[in-house]
């Protein structure tokens, strides 16, 4: 059959990349064959059947793939049925039979002349002339694609000239220096976070440069060469993925590969919300990727899927793809805050950002709304947070009729209350108000002054999120005098604030806060920056220069601030498979009960396999690090301090170890949780003592009570 639009064919070479995900092959390229699969498959199966509006299907298509993958191994779960090799077949008989007899005829609804073919219709938007320019550009730059001229335009390409030198740079950066003698202002105060850093003003400078010239798909690449830089590299000079919570994820994939079911609430809540957990598991099996590799290899493909995000929101808001693609880029720069780690955090944000974009588009698009509750439930049972945020976001969108129709909140507070209620004795315990305190709730999980340089990383973070902040007001105000798409935007950027209200979520609510409002300020600043890089003939040529050294130098600020903000607490945030090894083995012959105190909980993972569970079954927080024991934390006497720690052990049933870490070290003299001598002072009393007995390396050192037990 005829395929005017084209949909079919890549619908069937997805399928075919499913199968051959299948086939015998080592891990790397059966996961992906398999992510291929997943994160287009679904997506373009859905667009035979339903008008997915083009300036969203960037983030449609792989949060359909998502939700999918979550949905169907979340329900085999609670049935008590493993996902297997079924699933992923039965996946790809629906995408083949979608594309083979879905129909090939639906345009999509029109949003504009410059997104999709034809003339008028429901829903389409007059063109501004720098639409205009724009659709005249792109279609200049598919007259001469190919490849021949593509390479002959390089040398006339600047800003896609200085990308690639930037990126070849960056790689022997990478290759040649290595991260080594970090101290406390993390990774940008070493060589290789100079190159970095350089290297990254570079791209942002030529993404500047394209935006001017219009030379947009040279803006996308760099986009992408950022991620490259800022995220990419973490994977690439690490052992293991940085952040100890990010391990607590890993265990809980283990749990379920090993035992083909979530862990009991009394062991782990997050067995209550498995739908990250359970694909995960589920990918790993059909790939052969072990949890860790996977974690390892995570952040940089989220924040590829958070840029299709942030550009499909700009897109299905109104604005120009130049716009879109600036706001894409300021998300990325801008996102300091480290939730990119392996979490369910990280894949909610972009189902978040999925269901955000499906609602916006249901004022012109019905199909659309109803497409947005199925990949809600998915987030539902993704993450505990974030769906109440994004509730909260379509209460006020259909309250101020930016969305369509009315009763969509009512499907969406059902989907919420029917999973709360049921699991509300054991989410209880937590706290699901912690006191309409705003200013108490907004404080962070670290409140101590700490040294010269934790003082500078902190003030560089604060100075970045408050300065977004504010610029996004004073951008949110202009757009709404000049009649300019501001509504939605301002939504996105402010309404997360909302949940400092009633929660802190641990001293963590003020970081969801600014990753919440991330996309929206990025809209809300991105039209601003455009019009102050563009070749304006209203302007004179001081006025054009000026304006433009204020936004590169602006942007530039925020490059290095963001890099600072992220990679600040290198020393304490890296993890090394030597540790990994030790706390792995130490977990899988440990005897039950058992007490693990680390002195702080970075350098020896103890959840990293699904081994953690059979302590945790006796004490849910065996692995309790000493700084958060705030009857040992209060003790500075190194002598009284020992004596506490083996009063603890004594009357404490089963073993206890006590585990030094060099991160550790670092952590404690860096925030200032005790005097820089106390420290050392305890671990010598311990090595002294007849009743500890030590095991050391270079990498950690575990202390283990022989002594005698008391009631």
């Amino acid at each position: 059959m005829a395929d005017p639009t084209g949909r079919t064919l890549p619908t069937l070479l997805s399928a075919a990349c499913g199968l051959l995900a299948l086939a015998p092959l080592s891990a790397a390229p059966k996961a992906l064959l398999l992510a291929a699969f997943l994160l287009t498959g679904p997506g373009l199966a859905l667009r035979h059947w339903v008008s997915v509006p083009r300036a969203i299907a960037p983030i449609i298509i792989p949060t359909v793939g998502l939700a999918t993958a979550i949905g169907a191994t979340s329900i085999l779960l609670w049935f008590h049925r493993w996902p297997s090799v079924g699933l992923e077949l039965a996946l790809v008989a629906l995408v083949v039979y979608s594309g083979v007899h879905g129909s090939p005829h639906r345009t999509g609804f029109r949003i504009g002349r410059s997104i999709l073919p034809g003339r008028g219709g429901p829903g389409a938007v007059a063109l501004e002339p720098v639409q205009i320019r724009e659709h005249i550009g792109v279609r200049k730059i598919q007259r001469h694609a190919g490849i021949r001229e593509a390479v002959k335009a390089i040398p006339r390409n600047r800003p896609l000239s200085a990308t690639i030198i930037a990126l070849s740079v960056w790689a022997g950066g990478v290759a040649l220096l290595r991260p080594s003698g970090v101290g406390e202002y993390g990774l940008l105060a070493t060589p290789l976070g100079i190159v970095l850093a350089l290297c990254c003003v570079a791209v942002v400078w030529a993404f500047l440069a394209a935006l001017r010239q219009y030379r947009l798909r040279t803006a996308l690449l760099a986009i992408l060469a950022v991620i490259v830089i800022q995220r990419l590299t973490v994977t690439l000079i690490t052992e293991a993925p940085i952040y100890e919570w990010t391990y607590k994820h890993i265990g809980v994939v283990d749990f379920i590969q090993r035992y083909e079911t979530v862990p009991p609430a009394s062991v782990d809540i997050y067995g209550l919300w498995p739908g990250f957990f359970g694909a995960t598991a589920w990918f790993g099996d059909l790939t052969g990727l072990s949890p860790l590799t996977i974690a390892h290899l995570f952040a940089p493909f989220v924040h590829i899927l958070l840029a299709l995000g942030v550009l499909s929101i700009a897109r299905i808001i109104g604005w120009g793809a130049r716009i879109a693609l600036a706001a894409a880029m300021i998300a990325e720069l801008l996102n300091w805050v480290g939730q990119d780690y392996f979490s369910p955090q990280a894949t909610g944000l972009v189902l978040a950002l999925g269901v955000l974009a499906a609602v916006i588009a249901a004022r012109h698009s019905r199909p659309m709304a109803y497409l947005s509750i199925p990949l809600f439930a998915a987030l539902v049972v993704t993450h505990q947070l974030t769906p109440y945020w994004v509730f909260g976001v379509v209460v006020l969108l259909t309250l101020t009729r930016r969305t369509k129709p009315w009763w969509l909140p009512i499907p969406y507070f059902a989907i919420l209350v029917g999973y709360l209620v049921p699991r509300l004795p054991v989410v209880a315990p937590y706290g699901l108000f912690s006191g309409f305190d705003p200013a108490k709730n907004a404080t962070g999980n670290v409140t101590l002054i700490g040294t010269a340089a934790k003082q500078f990383t902190s003030t560089t973070c604060r100075s970045l999120t408050a300065a977004a902040v504010l610029l996004a007001i004073v951008c949110a105000i202009a757009l709404w005098r000049a009649h300019k798409p501001t509504w939605i935007a301002m939504v996105l950027a402010f309404t997360s604030i909302l949940l400092l209200g009633g929660q802190s979520y641990g001293g963590e609510a003020i970081f969801r806060v600014f990753l919440y409002a991330v996309p929206g300020i990025s809209i809300l600043t991105a039209p601003y920056l455009v019009k102050f890089v563009a070749r304006s003939p209203r302007h004179g040529r001081n006025t054009r220069r000026a304006r433009t050294v204020i936004a590169t130098t602006g942007t530039f600020l925020a490059v290095l601030a963001s890099l600072q903000s992220y990679f600040g607490l290198w020393s304490i945030v890296i993890e090394h498979r030597s540790q990994i090894a030790a706390a792995n083995s130490m977990m899988s012959r440990i005897a039950t009960p058992a007490a693990i105190v680390p002195i702080y909980g970075a350098g020896f993972p103890t959840r990293t396999t699904a081994d953690y569970a059979q302590p945790a079954t006796v004490t849910k927080d065996f692995d309790t690090p000493l700084i958060a024991r705030p009857d040992l934390l209060t003790i500075s006497d190194p002598a009284a301090l020992a004596a506490a720690v083996s009063h603890l052990a004594a009357t404490t049933p089963g073993d206890t170890y006590i585990i030094f870490t060099p991160q550790s070290a670092t952590a404690i003299h860096y925030y200032g949780y005790l005097p820089p001598t106390t420290l050392p002072a305890l671990e010598s009393e311990l090595r002294s003592s007849p009743t500890w007995t030590a095991t050391s390396t270079s990498d950690y050192t575990l202390y283990h009570y022989t002594g005698p037990h008391t009631p």
